[in-house]
């Protein structure tokens, strides 16, 4: 009826409009051959509705519960939902009013978040539809990730051929269910995020955490010496697999995810690296007692360094909690290269809080004297002298040390990093 009438349509002042889920039209499905036929016909014209466009999100959120919603909790729903307007307003509901109020911004992890019964029924009807195999590879799929790669699910689909997993992976493109990412070979990604927590929740705990483990130790094999440029992968999936894989992973591959954060100055991130590798050796940023061990120290000297990053004179006050406990461990083995490290690391200094100068004066006790940790510490000294502790002849006799080693060394670095943290004190001293 619909080919028969659009054949009429363009001599006719008629307008038909008709709507389909795309999810639930396969390749054979007969609506697909009527498509083709239509897209022949010069008066016909296709419309793709896709999800909410981010701005509109928020809108959206205010109109459902009648308050404002943060901006990261926007930003979360947005990324969590892909726009679509039925999974948000479930999610918004399930939410409430008191955890999306900009006047009450609560840490929400969605991804933690019990998905609402009426959105479990209708990814789950979408599921029901395929195969036992394609099921299969694609749970396997949703514990690798939002985004997944066809080599590693091959490597761990070895139950199946290549050429079953590959009918598979069509199977879960026709359902809209995953799609290829443009201009990446072999990489998927699913349609949206609760396909894939939906997937991952239709598994027990164990079988989750035993399929983490494996994807974790496939992942080290594949990456082989390239394994730390994918760090925070594999310490994701090793801190899942904790229970049975242990820690000694988990807490390498946090340290190096936390450097590498770090260096690209995402400071939030390289947090949450050091805190997964902080929790699994049980430790705490002012905890009693000497720390254990060398990766202990680096865990903690990453969190002040990654607090130092964040503002609020709370954050300074644990990040220098967290490098005197890793200066502490340090000094007391002998390593005081990497004790004078974390003392002369360059963090904010408040004024009238004296967070670095004890750290500072245990360390100059350590470095040789007239040596080039010596000018650094220094260099040091003259900032929270004439700042935390308010000694202004103490900030000009600590810059006279560090300009007579950085002349005498030839380190110009040194002598402009002193002159200008002298300039700071000067100021402040008026």
């Amino acid at each position: 009826m619909l080919e028969f009438l659009a054949g009429q349509l363009p001599d006719s002042r008629i307008l038909l409009v008709g709507t389909y889920r795309d999810t639930e039209v396969s390749r054979d499905h007969p609506l697909s051959k009527t498509l083709a036929q239509l897209a022949r016909n010069a008066s016909y014209q296709r419309e793709e509705l896709a999800g909410l466009d981010a701005g509109d999100v928020g809108q959206l959120i205010e109109h459902i519960s009648g308050a404002e919603p943060s901006p990261e909790m926007v930003q979360a729903i947005y990324e969590h939902t892909d726009g679509n307007p039925f999974f948000m307003t479930e999610i918004i509901r399930l939410l409430g009013v008191s955890r999306l109020s900009a006047s009450r911004p609560a840490d929400v992890d969605l991804a933690e978040l019990e998905i609402p019964q009426s959105v479990l029924e209708v990814v789950g009807q979408r599921l029901n539809r395929l195969s036992a195999d394609c099921e299969s590879s694609l749970t396997t799929a949703a514990v690798i990730g939002r985004q997944f790669d066809f080599r590693v699910l091959g490597l761990l689909s070895d139950e199946i051929s290549e050429t079953q997993l590959l009918e598979s992976i069509d199977e879960g493109l026709d359902s809209h269910l995953i799609q290829e990412i443009t201009g990446q070979r072999d990489i998927y990604q699913f349609s949206h995020a609760l396909v894939q927590q939906t997937l991952r929740e239709r598994l027990s705990t164990s079988r989750r955490v035993r399929l983490h483990a494996r994807i974790g130790e496939t992942l080290e094999t594949l990456y082989g010496d390239d394994s730390g440029d994918h760090a925070a992968e594999l310490a994701y999936h090793f801190a899942e697999a904790e229970s049975v894989t242990g820690t000694d992973r988990l807490v390498k591959y946090a340290l190096v995810a936390g450097e590498r954060a770090l260096e690209a100055h995402a400071n939030e991130e390289a947090l949450d690296h050091f805190l997964r590798g902080i929790h699994a050796k049980d430790l705490g940023i002012e905890g009693p007692g000497p720390l254990s061990d060398t990766e202990s120290a680096a865990l903690l000297f990453g969190v002040g360094r990654a607090l130092a990053g964040a503002s609020g004179r709370q954050n300074l006050a644990e990040a220098f909690a967290s490098l005197n406990r890793a200066f502490d461990y340090y000094a007391g083995t002998g390593d005081d290269a990497n004790a004078v490290k974390v003392a002369e690391y360059p963090m904010m200094v408040p004024q009238g809080h004296g967070f670095a100068v004890g750290l500072v004066a245990r360390a100059l006790k350590l470095a040789p004297t007239d040596s080039p940790e010596a000018g650094r510490l220094f260099a040091r000294y003259v900032l929270v002298m004439g700042l935390e502790e308010g000694n202004y002849q103490g900030s000009l006799d600590a810059l006279d040390s560090a300009v007579a080693i950085a002349q005498r060394t030839g380190d110009a670095k040194l002598e402009m990093r002193s002159l200008a943290h002298s300039s700071r004190v000067n100021y402040w001293n008026l």
